[in-house]
């Protein structure tokens, strides 16, 4: 009896570890949702310009202008969509 509050706490502490490693996999299956989500010409036009200009240094303003789009992008679907119309601009 004197260890009750000792297995009260180990509870709780394994409940919120559960807990913890269990957001992961919840936020792994949205994310693999908003992927195929994508159509597949979406997908080539973004791997076709990611294989041109692997060796190409964008320059200062295109570099703020891509941070500036992602930081408005609040979900993944949101930062593959200005992706996607930032590459079909250029």
């Amino acid at each position: 009896m004197q260890n009750k509050g000792f297995i009260k706490f180990l509870a709780v502490a394994l409940t919120l570890i559960c807990c913890f490693y269990l957001s992961f996999s919840v936020a792994t299956s949205y994310v693999e949702k908003q992927a195929e989500k994508m159509d597949e010409q979406d997908l080539k036009l973004l791997l076709d310009w990611f294989s041109e200009h692997k060796d190409d240094k964008l320059n200062f303003i295109a570099k703020e202008a891509i941070k500036f789009e992602v930081k408005k992008a609040n979900t993944v679907g949101d930062l593959l969509q200005t992706a996607l119309n930032l590459l079909k601009k250029s």
